[in-house]
């Protein structure tokens, strides 16, 4: 060898420094390789947190725009909860498969909208079902306004 280089029983030493011969590239392999997977893991995490977060606000929003529709613009609150959910559905999120809306009416007066979509779980073949859904009553504010404003005229001459 050369330059005072000597190879003892496993150990290499230049100038008076001791090294063990490849077990810290094994060690730094392995412990990478399984930081990288938690990294994409919680990644993968947050993605799925922030998808569920958006289309719960979504529907929400579709809900209460649906419920309002046929007092304010005289519109089927159908249509309306169905065109503001589909306008939000293609916001562009990212790592959803076959996201599915479904909008509906009840008889009881309440808007129902569902958002449905899968998410692949580690392999393709087992994706996991979600489901996100939101209702909201069919509002009247015109008419709620009024009676809060002939309420307050009572309590007013009362009080």
């Amino acid at each position: 060898m050369g330059m005072n280089a000597e190879c003892k029983r496993g150990k290499f030493s230049v100038s008076n420094r001791n090294f063990t011969k490849g077990s810290f590239t094994i060690e730094a392999s392995v412990i990478m390789g399984v930081f990288l997977f938690m990294f994409l893991a919680l990644f993968r995490l947050f993605f799925f947190v922030h998808n569920k977060a958006w289309l719960t606000c979504a529907a929400y929003e579709a809900a209460v725009t649906g419920s309002m529709a046929g007092e304010l613009s005289g519109q089927d609150a159908n249509f309306s909860a169905w065109w503001k959910a589909n306008t939000l559905k293609n916001a562009g999120l990212s790592g959803l498969d076959s996201l599915d809306l479904q909008v509906q009416v009840t008889p009881l007066g309440k808007v129902e909208v569902s958002y449905f979509y899968q998410v692949p779980v580690i392999w393709q073949q087992m994706p996991m079902q979600v489901r996100v859904s939101a209702e909201s009553r069919i509002l009247r504010p015109t008419a709620w306004i009024r009676q809060v404003k002939a309420a307050g005229g009572v309590f007013m001459r009362s009080g």
